[in-house]
């Protein structure tokens, strides 16, 4: 497993306070987002960078859900994928208003293109790379959990790449204009949050409390 950087860290934005809210032994000079393909593993890597840490937490999915008072699902279902989106767009924009700054997740609810700036400039972006394959065997267990909306219409999962398809194209932009990109392959949660937190100093100027 290796860890590939493309450029250095940008100039920091703020992140506002959300749900969790702990005392930090780390200081981020700006919030690390950390994302990829439904079922890279995001969230539980996200919690373990920040359970390590004492750093804040939020997910952009409860953030939209706590916002809406209803289901991803839900909302899909009433009104439309498109309104996640904008809704995603709304609570990234909450999250890195105010310091101190710490791990944003993206995982079931994207973000629209038009983010990739904010992105850029404000955030520092770590894409979890897996193998598509390992991804596909996951998604199964990812639609159970959220339901079907997340494969945007087409047939439902059969362990195959192809049923990724959708989901592949839609996040490639974002994913694709990473700072970072942390091929974690077929390594547990927990080590690849192990890898992220050894990073972090070199990755955003982490500095101990």
């Amino acid at each position: 497993m290796t860890l590939a950087r493309s450029r250095n860290a940008r100039q920091p934005s703020a992140m506002g306070a959300d749900y969790y809210d702990p005392s930090p032994r780390l200081h981020l000079a700006q919030p690390i987002v950390v994302a990829g393909q439904i079922g890279c593993g995001a969230p539980l890597v996200g919690r373990g960078v920040a359970a390590r840490t004492g750093i804040r937490f939020a997910e952009v999915d409860r953030g939209i859900e706590h916002q809406a008072g209803r289901s991803l699902a839900r909302i899909a279902q009433e009104d439309g994928i498109d309104e996640i989106n904008m809704q995603a767009e709304r609570v990234i924009a909450r999250l890195i208003e105010r310091p101190p700054f710490g791990i944003i997740v993206l995982d079931k609810a994207w973000l629209p293109l038009s983010c990739s700036a904010l992105l850029k400039q404000a955030t520092h972006m770590v894409h979890i790379d897996r193998p598509i394959q390992l991804l596909a065997d996951r998604l199964p267990r990812e639609v159970a959990r959220s339901g079907s909306w997340l494969l945007r219409g087409t047939a439902p999962p059969r362990g195959e790449p192809r049923a990724l398809e959708p989901i592949l194209r839609e996040r490639a932009p974002l994913l694709n204009a990473a700072h970072t990109l942390l091929h974690a392959e077929h390594e547990g949660e927990s080590r690849v949050a192990t890898l992220l937190l050894d990073s972090l100093t070199a990755i955003s100027d982490a500095e101990p409390l």
